[in-house]
C-alpha cells in the first residue's frame, strides 16, 4: 500500500472500504458507474455513508443516510 494511513480495511483490495486504500493513496485511478475516474474526491462529489451491522442470532441494527457534499476549498 503506498501513502495510506491509518486504518487499513483488510490485506486485499477486495475489501478495501476507502478511496485512499482503492486508489493507492491516489496513485491509481477508480472507474466509476458513470465513466468517471477518481484519485480524490473533488468539489461538489457527494458522499455518502450507510452501515448494517449482522451476527447470526441477533436482530440486524444500522442508520439511516449519512450524506454530504464536498464544498471548494478556499
Amino acid at each position: 500500500m503506498g501513502t495510506c494511513t491509518g486504518t487499513i480495511s483488510g490485506p486485499s483490495p477486495d475489501v478495501y472500504g476507502i478511496l485512499m486504500e482503492l486508489s493507492d493513496g491516489g496513485s491509481t485511478a477508480i472507474a466509476l458507474p458513470g465513466g468517471e475516474t477518481r484519485r480524490f474526491l473533488e468539489d461538489s462529489d457527494e458522499v455518502l455513508f450507510t452501515a448494517t451491522a449482522r451476527a447470526d442470532g441477533f436482530v440486524p441494527i444500522g442508520f439511516g443516510d449519512c450524506r454530504a457534499v464536498i464544498e471548494p476549498a478556499y
